[in-house]
């Protein structure tokens, strides 16, 4: 045998797979896949598996760390801080001058 033998998959119901994987596949679906053609019922854990390794299946229960930052929502740019310090054109705020009466109790 010369030519390499290829195994095509059958086709899988790829909304399936994602209602499976969000938690809303319902009963009937699920027993319709598994009474259904043995190759697809034998190939769809196959392909939530590989969903699942892809990484696009992430949920609420999902590490920050375990999603790819791509696949992360952009944050919202921070609103432009002022400037530390007096601003320009405000009246300046400061401690009196120490009056030059003082004397100093460590002085011999």
């Amino acid at each position: 045998m010369t030519a390499a033998t290829t195994i095509e998959t059958p086709p899988i119901d790829t909304q399936f797979v994602d209602r499976f994987l969000a938690g809303e596949a319902i009963e009937a679906e699920t027993q319709q896949l598994i009474n259904g053609d043995p190759e697809i019922a034998a190939f769809a854990p196959l392909a939530i598996q590989k969903r699942i390794a892809a990484g696009t299946a992430t949920g609420v229960n999902t590490p920050s760390a375990a999603i790819p930052p791509h696949a992360k929502a952009q944050s919202k740019p921070s609103k432009a801080k002022s400037k530390r310090g007096g601003q320009n054109g405000h009246p300046g705020r400061r401690r009196p001058y120490p009056s030059e009466t003082r004397s100093n109790p460590r002085a011999p």
